[in-house]
């Protein structure tokens, strides 16, 4: 498997890319100006840019900062920071309410944030930072945009990181993604695999730049304690989902968990689209044939239906715990037997 995953001294192309139908470069100047109509919308529609509590932290955030461990990540996967796409304060805008915490919206190449709601538990602070790291991790990762449509208001065929939307009068063909002729005007592949690794990226940054912020310890113990325990996922149970996926592919494969989870987040920030018959392959040996076709199929969790959707590939592929030997084999009880394998 892993010499995909090898670094390679071959020209990167920018993360983001924003092509014409027939596959010729979109001109800078067309994207200029489709950003320009969105935030002039933005803003009539809400009256301003940002709510009081976007405004006031988005001040505090050290951008720089957070650029840096971005290019740090990215430099590990071969990219160097000049091809990275970081969206800066400008483009970003928040409202009282959003489709969950935040979105990142790859035709406008702007980020969009709602209001956090303060309950109990870490600081409100951190929950924005999250909010905002998370929709910066979509940013980042390998984005592909083709053929603007402004009847649809939106691109034929898409993807940001995992994650695939393609119209019905597109054409794509693949070992892996189901024919997009099937119902609705556009067919999606990945979302739960795509929100599951940006979530698990967004807990390891979000404490990179909470340490080296010189934020409050005891903020910071209390939010490591969250994690542990999984309550700070926006998408519920679908972290611990991935790191079933990768402890059992480590026991299948022999292959260190962190080798599987550094492979992971390269092919993320890359772009894998799962079409390559080696890749498709390791995940079959693992957990049996169509396992990809059945993961790529699954709901993104803001969606109703998609828990039911869950629920059932897990049990299918029994993915919905590990067994004590399991376990056992990978180091994951402690002297109590208490199962660690979430930490």
């Amino acid at each position: 498997m892993l010499e995909k995953f090898d670094f390679s001294k071959k020209e990167k192309p920018p993360q983001r890319e924003v092509f014409n139908e027939d596959m010729t470069s979109e001109p800078k100047e067309t994207a200029e100006e489709r950003e320009r109509l969105f935030a002039e919308k933005f803003i009539e529609e809400n009256e301003k840019q940002h709510i009081p509590e976007w405004e006031d932290f988005l001040k505090k955030v050290d951008f720089p900062l957070l650029k840096n461990i971005f290019s740090k990540l990215l430099k590990q996967c071969g990219i160097p920071e000049e091809k990275m796409n970081f969206i800066v304060p400008e483009k970003i805008f928040s409202r009282e309410w959003e489709i969950g915490a935040g979105t990142y919206w790859p035709e406008f190449n702007v980020i969009t944030l709602s209001k956090v709601i303060e309950d109990k538990g870490y600081n409100p602070e951190i929950k924005r930072l999250r909010a905002l790291i998370h929709e910066e991790i979509h940013a980042m990762s390998k984005s592909i945009c083709i053929g603007w449509s402004p009847e649809k208001g939106t691109f034929k065929n898409q993807q940001t990181g995992f994650f695939r939307s393609i119209y019905k009068d597109a054409k794509i063909q693949s070992p892996v993604y189901n024919d997009p002729q099937k119902g609705g005007t556009s067919c999606e592949f990945f979302a739960v695999f795509n929100e599951a690794v940006t979530e698990k990226i967004t807990g390891e940054l979000t404490k990179e730049y909470l340490t080296q912020s010189n934020w409050p310890r005891n903020e910071i113990e209390d939010y490591e304690k969250e994690i542990k325990e999984h309550r700070h996922y926006t998408y519920g149970n679908i972290v611990p989902l991935i790191n079933t996926i990768i402890i059992k592919m480590s026991l299948r494969l022999k292959i260190p968990r962190e080798t599987i989870w550094n492979a992971i987040k390269r092919s993320y920030v890359e772009g894998e689209k799962f079409e390559d018959q080696k890749i498709i392959g390791l995940f079959e040996e693992t957990f049996g044939k169509g396992f990809l076709d059945d993961f790529s199929d699954l709901l993104s969790p803001i969606f109703a239906g998609s828990e039911d959707m869950i629920k059932e590939f897990k049990e299918k592929y029994s993915l919905g715990f590990l067994s004590r030997r399991e376990c056992i084999e990978a180091g994951l009880y402690d002297k109590d037997f208490q199962s660690i394998y979430d930490k």
